[in-house]
């Protein structure tokens, strides 16, 4: 199997991770809207979802180990649970700047299934 590389940009990432996340809690505010969740329910299910540690497992879920990421020419490893949720968060900001919404809302998905 092939090692892929991601390269990382960090003022483009910052900006897309900020997006990412207001992203996700707008995923998870209209999945409790529609499943008539409690305020209760909706903030537990927000928490446990946008956490760093869910979003790093999801990284490895989605990404696997046998991705590699590369900054400033230098190789990031290994990558600590706070970069993983940035990078899962850049990703779906990334998305949803290039108006790819069936995908960003799948990647969503799969992160709230996830917990």
């Amino acid at each position: 199997k092939g090692v892929e590389i991601l390269e990382m940009n960090l003022p483009d990432n910052r900006r897309c991770a900020y997006v990412g996340d207001s992203y996700l809690t707008l995923h998870v505010a209209e999945q409790s809207y529609k499943n008539s969740y409690t305020p209760e329910q909706f903030q537990n299910l927000r928490t446990s979802v946008t956490s760093k540690t869910h979003l790093a497992y999801c990284y490895d879920q989605i990404l696997g180990s046998d991705c590699d990421i590369l900054r400033n020419q230098a190789w990031i490893d290994p990558l600590s649970q706070r970069q993983k949720a940035e990078f899962i968060e850049a990703i779906l900001g990334a998305l949803y700047d290039a108006g790819n919404k069936t995908a960003l809302k799948a990647v969503c998905q799969s992160i709230v299934r996830g917990t």
